[in-house]
């Protein structure tokens, strides 16, 4: 099995739980299995198993999110690039300092307000 190919699988893998995650299914789940755990193991072992799950979750979900974010990115830049009038120098905004994202959004309410929007 290939790099690529163990990235796929967590890709799916993650997808998957990011949908199911969202479900009351999940909740009713979690909500059972948490009863369970207190009844039968105890509140330590419950905590513990439930400290381990949702820093699993939080990497599945955090890759689900970047991913989803990097290509909205990447459609807006298409956008930005192909059209008439945007300013080509935006696209790419994600990667530049937080000061430089400010002054670029003072410069386009500045630019607004010029316009009277």
């Amino acid at each position: 099995m290939t790099d690529r190919d163990i990235t796929r699988a967590f890709t799916r893998l993650a997808t998957w739980l990011s949908r199911w995650m969202g479900s009351l299914w999940a909740v009713l789940v979690t909500a059972a299995l948490v009863v369970v755990g207190l009844a039968t193991a105890g509140i330590v072992v419950t905590t513990l198993a439930i400290s381990i799950a949702t820093l699993l979750m939080v990497y599945a979900l955090r890759n689900t999110d970047r991913r989803d974010l990097s290509a909205l990115h990447v459609k807006l830049d298409e956008v930005i690039t192909h059209l008439e009038g945007p300013r080509d120098h935006v696209a790419g905004i994600q990667t530049k300092s937080h000061e430089e994202i400010e002054e670029l959004q003072a410069e386009l309410n500045q630019h607004d307000a010029a316009q009277g929007r």
